[in-house]
């Protein structure tokens, strides 16, 4: 486990087999820093994993487009897909 803003050159001197970016509280685009180095790992051919946030980040670094949900976040996305009725 590293902190969020360790160099990618840091990163992949460790000769992982690959990088996790797990979920957290932030708005992609408003994390540059985190974007580069995501983005010098992709372009290594470094595997690189996401989840909620970190997907979001690598979307970013990818060059791709996000967009808010319209029915929220979490559980409220569930209940919408899955067509749940209140209890």
């Amino acid at each position: 486990m590293y902190p969020a803003y360790t160099p990618a050159k840091e990163l992949l001197a460790a000769a992982r087999m690959g990088s996790f970016f797990p979920t957290g509280r932030a708005i992609p685009k408003d994390n540059p820093e985190i974007v580069a180095i995501i983005r010098e790992l992709a372009e290594s051919g470094t595997p690189i994993f996401g989840w909620g946030l970190g997907h979001q980040l690598m979307a970013v670094a990818a060059g791709g487009p996000l967009s808010s949900c319209r029915w929220g976040t979490g559980a409220a996305i569930s209940r919408c897909a899955m067509n749940i009725p209140d209890a």
